[in-house]
């Protein structure tokens, strides 16, 4: 099924050109850590997400990779009881190959001011790439799970962080019956602007992620 609303389309493309100006290069990520067993298995799933974007699509060494999510462990009380090496994919499937994303032309309005200060080019030892997270996450801001992105990532991206294009969507009513479909329509756009990204991790199970 493929999302045809033209508020919903106009909504999201809006959406990923403030995130990037091409509307596309940005890199997307999935988590689901809200509820049974998506929150049960939240800090393992969040940790292998950040590693799939970190080694698996932007190609930093495991090396260098390892050094970072120490420096995210450091700073959370989340256990971390599994090696790094279950998080390592052998695929050679295109779309597990590095992305060269100093290719993307992510160039940012320097007056556009972003948590971190502009956009800057990436550099091999700082995944300097804007990131957009579809999340279930009540507060992606101060929830722990969403914490190694926020820490690793300088330009990291909410569906909150744009109030007036969800207030847009989320006033939109049943035209037969009248009432509000928010809690439908709100989370496909999540959704519909993670999609846009060049490139998408998942939560594992996920059918959402799946449709993303």
């Amino acid at each position: 099924m493929s999302l045809k609303h033209p508020l919903l389309q106009k909504s999201s493309a809006n959406i990923a050109t403030r995130v990037s100006n091409s509307g596309s290069d940005f890199i997307g990520a999935h988590l689901r850590c809200n509820d049974s067993y998506f929150l049960e298995t939240a800090a393992e799933h969040s940790r292998m997400i950040w590693w799939k974007l970190i080694h698996g699509i932007l190609g930093l060494s495991i090396e260098r990779t390892r050094q970072l999510d120490l420096g995210c462990s450091a700073t959370t009380n989340s256990p971390k009881p599994l090696p790094s090496n279950r998080f390592i994919s052998p695929s050679k499937s295109p779309a597990h190959l590095p992305l060269d994303y100093r290719s993307l032309t992510v160039g940012v309005d320097p007056t556009r001011k972003r948590k971190g200060g502009p956009y800057k080019d990436p550099d091999p030892e700082h995944p300097n790439v804007p990131l957009f997270i579809a999340t279930d996450s009540r507060d992606p801001h101060t929830d722990e799970h969403p914490s190694p992105f926020r820490q690793t990532f300088p330009c990291v991206f909410f569906l909150g962080d744009f109030p007036q294009e969800v207030e847009q969507v989320a006033a939109i009513r049943d035209p037969i019956s009248g009432v509000e479909i928010r809690n439908m329509l709100v989370p496909f756009l999540d959704a519909m602007v993670a999609a846009r990204a060049v490139r998408v991790v998942g939560t594992p199970h996920s059918t959402f992620s799946w449709y993303v």
